[in-house]
């Protein structure tokens, strides 16, 4: 009895580790077939003509002419012992680019996280406590309009309204403070939010339809009531787990909202090093990204786990 839990945490780490490396082999072999890579660039950049013998003897000094599997082993064994490799494009550590690009990178995924919280409760609350067909159907074609939308239109039209027309904020950088962070956010934040009410919306009317909210809302309770107290406690077990799913995804969407507003985290540093062919910080940003996305829909799972023995408890 006391060994199940322990087994599968294990069973679920070892799940979790099997994952990252096949992630890892995958994103290092698509880097592989890419046409290019850091020589090509460096030899331009160091400027005279550019000839295959160049090419080929910076590649051998980079390392790039060793085997396929040589250099993914060497990749594992440095990220083992904590070691991502050196940076082709700026000669410095890639743990250390990293670590000054990962903060603005989470400060971005949580300002959307409470974005697309606030308006998937919103749109779930009342679309669940509307009367009528107006308002739910209001919501629903709302909702439906930002999740079909593409990140980098809506991005570009908030910025034409927003900030060209109305000027309330500015277009890119940091520096205006926490005013920098406003659209951003909402890019991020808006469709996530929408997708996560949509799914609560429906699990809210499915809970209020059960027997025992019949029976109170028989009983004179109104229906904020059982909502608000029964419905929405019972409701958050599936809306947990969809909303993992949705907030990881916003560690991969801040990818292109980064490289539109300019925004100096861990999207645009993965960006630099894609165009660049700088293999060692694209495997180490994609790597990260991926043990995130992993985590938070491990948590989001425990947490629906625990939700849900509490709820059945007070049945």
């Amino acid at each position: 009895m006391g060994g199940g839990p322990v087994a599968a945490a294990a069973a679920r780490l070892a799940e979790m580790a099997a994952l990252v490396l096949a992630i890892s082999l995958v994103s290092f072999g698509l880097l592989l077939l890419a046409r290019g890579d850091a020589a090509s660039s460096v030899v331009r950049e160091q400027g005279g003509a550019v000839s295959h013998a160049r090419i080929e003897a910076e590649r051998h000094r980079l390392g790039l002419d060793l085997p396929a599997p040589q250099r993914y082993a060497d990749m594992l064994t440095r990220a083992v012992r904590g070691d991502l490799g050196v940076s082709i494009r700026s000669g410095r550590p890639v743990s250390g680019e990293i670590a000054a690009r990962i903060g603005p990178t989470v400060t971005l995924a949580l300002a959307g996280s409470v974005v697309a919280i606030v308006v998937g409760l919103f749109i779930g609350l009342a679309e669940a406590a509307a009367r009528g067909w107006f308002v739910p159907a209001l919501l629903r074609g709302g909702s439906l309009l930002l999740v079909s939308v593409p990140g980098f239109a809506l991005a570009f039209g908030l910025v034409a309204q927003f900030s060209l027309r109305l000027g309330w904020f500015p277009t890119q950088g940091t520096d205006a403070g926490a005013w920098s962070l406003v659209l951003p956010a909402l890019v991020l934040g808006l469709p996530a939010g929408a997708a996560l009410g949509r799914v609560l919306s429906t699990r809210l009317r499915e809970v209020l339809a059960e027997p025992y909210l019949v029976t109170a809302r028989a009983q004179g309770h109104s229906r904020l009531t059982c909502l608000l107290r029964w419905a929405l406690p019972n409701a958050t077990v599936t809306s947990l787990v969809v909303a993992g799913n949705i907030l990881a995804a916003l560690g991969t969407g801040t990818l292109v909202v980064e490289e539109v507003f300019g925004w100096p985290g861990l999207g645009s540093y993965l960006i630099a090093a894609l165009r660049y062919r700088d293999w060692y910080p694209l495997n180490a940003a994609v790597l990260l990204l991926c043990v995130v996305v992993i985590v938070v829909r491990g948590v989001s799972l425990s947490l629906a786990t625990i939700v849900d023995e509490r709820a059945r408890s007070t049945w």
